[in-house]
């Protein structure tokens, strides 16, 4: 009997203490760092009018919560327009994406883990001439959802590859018609780069 007790104790002691290691709040800054390609697809202005689009992306990871990790970012794309004709005066295109995001990281093994990911970003769009004069200005909005693969090297230094649909959206004083071409467009979106723990 008294074995038992002991035995429970232990276990009360054991799971306690297990209790009290787990924090709900964990700050544990980190900052993916790379490249990105927006591939666009549909009929809309992104697909049919423009090309090109290699960028720069951003993510600073700041704090933890029940094991979600809290990012803000910062991605930039240009693009040539390919189709003059139809949309204007202007040479290319700017896109600012300025983003909030939650992640999860699921382990595979010591050296991989995904990250599957959700953003909403604030788009800023500029269309600039051949003097690099802005001619007009778009603002609209961006849902991603995606996911990262991870491959850690060790514990300060992570390469990633990353996939995600884009859906862009903004409210234009349009018809339908030009409502539904420039105000919204799909993509899915590739990345590549390093993360610094």
């Amino acid at each position: 009997m008294k074995k038992i007790i002991v035995l429970v104790l232990f276990s009360v002691s054991s799971f306690s203490q297990t209790k009290k290691e787990t924090k709900i709040i964990n700050l544990e800054p980190s900052l993916r760092l790379g490249v990105n390609s927006p591939i666009y697809f549909g009929t809309n202005f992104f697909a049919k009018d423009f090309s090109g689009g290699i960028g720069f992306s951003s993510n600073f990871t700041f704090i933890k919560v029940y094991q979600t990790n809290l990012s803000f970012g910062y991605e930039y794309n240009q693009f040539k327009l390919k189709n003059k004709d139809v949309i204007g005066n202007f040479e290319y295109m700017k896109k600012h994406c300025y983003f909030i995001e939650a992640s999860h990281n699921i382990t595979l093994n010591t050296k991989f883990s995904i990250v599957p990911f959700i953003q909403f970003a604030a788009a800023n769009i500029k269309f600039k001439n051949e003097e690099r004069k802005t001619i007009a200005k778009q603002n609209g909005n961006e849902i991603k959802i995606g996911s990262y693969l991870d491959y850690n090297f060790n514990s300060t230094y992570t390469a990633y590859f990353g996939i995600n649909y884009i859906k862009y959206f903004n409210s234009l004083n349009a018809n339908d018609a030009d409502q539904k071409f420039f105000g919204n467009s799909n993509a899915i979106q590739l990345t590549l780069g390093f993360e610094f723990n």
